[in-house]
């Protein structure tokens, strides 16, 4: 089951605003399985993704990114994914960074792995 987008708005400093999006600890199992639901990230200049992952079995994850205006669901058609496959080892912690988009995602598989994604995104 996908996990719930929790975002926050922050500052970077006084002239520019960001915002912080993340999920609660999400399980995957054998199949892909969506942990960030997909989320509108439109005006934001760039983002670092952070994945901590704090199970003992390695998780894979997939970010996707669509400049479609409604996507539709997450990891089809109207996305395409971001760099490649993340593997997140036991009790570690990986980070990417990407482009503006229009909306993200965040995919992952991988036997009983326990994922927690954030997305941190700056406007300017």
């Amino acid at each position: 089951m996908a996990s719930t987008v929790i975002e926050t708005d922050c500052r970077a400093s006084a002239a520019v605003r960001a915002k912080l999006w993340k999920n609660t600890e999400t399980a995957v199992g054998g199949s892909e399985t969506t942990i960030l639901d997909k989320f509108g990230v439109a005006g934001f200049t760039r983002f670092s993704i952070q994945l901590a992952n704090t199970d003992a079995t390695d998780g894979v994850v997939k970010v996707y990114g669509s400049i479609r205006g409604a996507p539709g669901s997450e990891g089809g058609t109207d996305w395409v994914q971001i760099g490649d496959d993340i593997t997140v080892d036991s009790s570690a912690m990986k980070a990417i960074s990407t482009t503006p988009l229009r909306h993200l995602c965040v995919r992952a598989e991988g036997e009983t792995a326990a994922l927690t994604c954030y997305v941190y995104g700056e406007q300017g």
